[in-house]
């Protein structure tokens, strides 16, 4: 059930991500996408939360909630100031590596040991996260990515974005409870304020013109199905893993933009791919 739920919230992510650079490119900016698709979210939830709770939300379930909305909305800032800025090449590979390898690391501090089989399934996930995020047509290096380590670089970027979507999976799992969603509705609540107060305090113009509407409805909904589905996957398995998994989500991005958009896959994504089955293979085996 783990590896089915972990592998279930890297596709939703994986899904929100293509279609969100959809919407963006019709709505001719992110925030009005994201904004729509955050409040979506809650109103969702605000359904949701109170019919499958079993209780009154716990305080350190919303608060770990807000800490988990805060690294994402922060994550996703970050990762996109990062491409404006710098190699998409760098900054992508960056913050995916930063997303599955620190709260992997989390785990092991926190007693979590997997087997040798699973610990090798990890590795394996984050060669492939690396492989798999890299553009079509570009080279990931050790030297491109030393030449953005400086004040304002991408691999800064890439490594803010990275900590944030990693304070996301730590936060969820340490959220705790049984079966409630009140952790899901404090992320999602406290992303919406934090992105609000960014467009606002940047000035940014807000459009969604009425075509993309519906595209941020579905954003939302997978946004709120990756949470759900991460949160129950930690409730029942190892935080090192699931991270893991999780953060496999460039594979099924990449896989939608050849599919739909035609785009070509250049061979290191191939092998991305390739190598992010036989690691989903053995964590489940180990």
């Amino acid at each position: 059930m783990t590896v089915g739920l972990g592998l279930l919230a890297a596709g939703c992510y994986g899904t929100s991500d293509f279609l969100g650079g959809l919407a963006s490119r019709r709505a001719g900016g992110v925030f009005g996408v994201v904004l729509a698709a955050r409040f979506t979210a809650v109103l969702v939830l605000l359904g949701l939360a109170p019919l499958l709770a079993t209780g009154a939300p716990a305080v350190d379930e919303l608060l770990w909630g807000g800490m988990a909305g805060l690294g994402g909305s922060g994550g996703v800032l970050l990762l996109y100031r990062g491409m404006v800025l710098g190699r998409m090449s760098v900054v992508a590979p960056v913050s995916a590596i930063g997303s599955s390898a620190l709260p992997a690391l989390v785990g092991v501090a926190l007693g979590e040991r997997p087997s040798a089989l699973a610990a090798s399934g990890v590795l394996l996930g984050i060669v492939a996260i690396a492989l798999v995020s890299a553009p079509s047509g570009e080279r990931i290096t050790p030297r491109a990515i030393v030449a953005e380590l400086r004040p304002g670089g991408a691999t800064l970027y890439g490594l803010g974005a990275g900590s944030g979507f990693a304070l996301v999976f730590v936060s969820l799992d340490q959220a705790g409870g049984q079966g409630d969603l009140w952790p899901i509705l404090a992320a999602q609540a406290a992303s919406l304020l934090v992105v609000a107060v960014a467009a606002g305090l940047g000035r940014r113009r807000v459009r969604l013109p009425a075509k993309v509407v519906p595209l941020a409805v579905v954003i939302g909904l997978l946004s709120v199905g990756a949470m759900t589905s991460f949160l129950f996957a930690a409730r029942t398995g190892l935080l090192a893993l699931v991270a893991v998994l999780t953060s496999l989500y460039p594979a099924v991005t990449v896989v939608l933009a050849r599919v739909v958009l035609a785009e070509r896959l250049a061979s290191a994504q191939r092998v991305g791919v390739g190598l992010a089955i036989l690691g989903v293979l053995l964590i489940g085996i180990g």
